[in-house]
């Protein structure tokens, strides 16, 4: 259900049942305590604004289940090192990632076909990404240090700003 834990700042780890099919909008909002969340296998979206400001939540994993990753759906988790998405991922919303100001490591699958504006915006970490960030077979950047962002080839389309802040 829709803000389910929202707001629960001392809850620190929770175990989701399998039978979970999304994570509703706003379910662990502002839970800054959260460190650590296994997204069930039969999860087919998380919902907007899910994680939001989930301030010590570490490492993501997203089960090839999940089609969907919603509008600011891990947006300010600043603690957030590493997000593994596995193939089946198809939609990066707007702001999904933004303020994630640790995250150095992101593999973002073949089955992504779009990732909406400002996705990863503000990712400060990602500027040091020691990588080319390559879109549809075309150099976008490239970035200095020891993180990693591959995008696939599959990728269609990619927000305006969605890696914003890149320098």
């Amino acid at each position: 259900e829709e803000h389910a834990f929202e707001d629960c700042t001392c809850l620190t780890h929770i175990d989701l049942p399998d039978s979970i099919t999304s994570i509703p909008a706003y379910a662990f909002k502002n839970c800054e305590k959260l460190s650590d969340i296994v997204i069930p296998e039969m999860a087919a979206c998380i919902g907007d604004y899910a994680f939001e400001n989930c301030k010590s939540l570490q490492n993501v994993i997203i089960p090839a289940g999940v089609a969907d990753i919603g509008f600011k759906a891990f947006a300010s988790c600043t603690a957030l090192n590493s997000v593994t998405m596995h193939e089946g991922v198809q939609h990066i919303h707007r702001y999904a990632f933004e303020g994630c100001s640790h995250l150095e490591n992101m593999i973002i699958p073949s089955t992504v076909a779009d990732i909406g504006y400002k996705a990863f915006a503000s990712c400060t970490a990602l500027n040091n990404a020691g990588k080319l960030v390559i879109i549809n077979d075309i150099l976008v950047k490239f970035l200095t240090g020891n993180a990693h962002v591959t995008i696939p080839a599959g990728v269609k389309c990619i927000g305006a700003g969605a890696f914003e802040g890149f320098t």
